[in-house]
């Protein structure tokens, strides 16, 4: 390939012209906007920056955990999802908008048909924004949310057939749905879910999990792990989840791709146990 090159003073010659070209295709343009396209009209029904939903229904999982049922107010479908996204709660404090993302643990398909988000939230001590939550959110609460975000999904050409999920507290709200999606959607793949609690009284989607693992036991397996066990009331695991627990449950780990979600000061605690398995980041 041969490359010319002008010089320096030409192209400076060039780029005033540039301001001249400019003015001249503006004068030359329509006076009116261009039509709006239809790729466009899908795209914001799609992934709308705002919804405006109203609490239809409030189911009491635990003592300190509520899920929350959001639908429309003219009812009718609501934007799709990938199991593992969320939506952010928008709320008004002091004239303040506040913002917490709180992932979706419904199905997918429910937002097409009957058309609504569950979001479960627990209750935290001092919890600023789940305070305001627990004293005014019931049914026919109007609320205000994001569109569907967040990339915490399954890739199938990038994760392996077997998959390790490790849950802490309500992080397992994005697993509820990733679980049953994959169940239903991709028959090869394989789970391992570690769900460390600290009350084993009030763990979340108990119920539903332990059907799921019954149902497809060669499909799901689900290790509870209490790290305030109890002596003789608790059976299973029992600490917190770390590499010798998870080599131990899932035989070759470096061969398993890795998902968590939790508290905060998990993810630096759990990145040092995963490291000897030598992961590929991502």
């Amino acid at each position: 390939m041969k490359v010319t090159v002008k010089g320096p003073i030409r192209d400076l010659l060039m780029f005033f012209r540039l301001t001249g070209i400019r003015k001249k295709r503006f004068r030359a343009a329509a006076a009116d906007f261009p039509v709006r396209g239809a790729m466009n009209d899908l795209a914001e029904k799609l992934h709308p920056p705002r919804l405006d939903l109203l609490i239809k229904k409030v189911l009491e999982e635990t003592q300190d955990t509520r899920t929350f049922r959001l639908v429309r107010e003219a009812a009718g479908p609501l934007p799709f999802f990938r199991a593992g996204q969320y939506i952010s709660g928008k709320i008004t404090i002091g004239g303040n908008e506040i913002t917490r993302p709180y992932s979706i643990s419904s199905l997918p398909h429910e937002a097409l048909d009957p058309g609504f988000y569950d979001i479960t939230i627990r209750r935290k001590d001092r919890g600023f924004f789940t305070s305001h939550v627990w004293d005014n959110w019931n049914t026919g609460t109007p609320v205000t949310t994001s569109g569907p975000l967040g990339q915490f999904c399954f890739e199938r050409l990038r994760d392996k057939r077997k998959l390790v999920f490790i849950a802490g507290g309500s992080g397992i709200t994005p697993f509820k749905p990733l679980i049953t999606d994959l169940i239903i959607a991709h028959p090869r793949v394989e789970m391992i879910l570690f769900y460390g609690v600290a009350d084993i009284e009030n763990i979340i989607f108990q119920k539903y999990l332990d059907a799921i693992a019954e149902e497809y036991p060669e499909r799901l397996k689900v290790v509870y792990v209490n790290s305030g066990a109890e002596g003789d009331m608790w059976e299973g695991e029992s600490g917190l989840i770390d590499r010798r627990l998870i080599r131990r449950h899932a035989e070759e780990p470096e061969n398993y791709s890795h998902f968590v979600c939790g508290p905060p000061e998990m993810y630096s605690y759990i990145d040092r146990e995963l490291s000897s398995f030598h992961l590929r980041p991502g």
